[in-house]
């Protein structure tokens, strides 16, 4: 089976987020709609989607994602430089190295190297 995984985000300010995932992972957004953008990586869409405010709240740090990326010290540089605020540093894992950041909006991702 081959199946595309898009991750979607909920966030309280569609633009602030979106420029500050543009300029972290040097994607470019496509707009799909006035709420939604979403970013075409190498093996996934990560989208971020405007939370209207008929829906209920919902918990933006209740799921996990994390991006895989090649050079960890590199990715977590960019990610500061762009606002992302560090939780725990690079540390080694059973399978590589891993970083937990929180973005703008106050939810927790993971940066995760794998060794080879």
């Amino acid at each position: 089976m081959t199946a595309e995984m898009i991750i979607y985000a909920y966030v309280s300010d569609l633009d602030r987020l979106r420029q500050f995932y543009e300029g972290a992972l040097g994607a470019k957004a496509s707009q799909k709609s006035r709420n939604w953008f979403t970013f075409q990586l190498d093996e996934a869409t990560f989208a971020l989607h405007r939370q209207r405010s008929t829906e209920a709240a919902r918990d933006i740090g209740y799921f996990h994602f994390e991006f895989r990326v090649r050079d960890i010290e590199d990715a977590l540089t960019r990610f500061q430089a762009h606002g992302a605020e560090v939780v725990r540093g690079v540390s080694d894992v059973v399978y590589g190295k891993s970083a937990v950041l929180r973005d703008p909006d106050g939810r927790e991702f993971r940066l995760m190297q794998e060794t080879a």
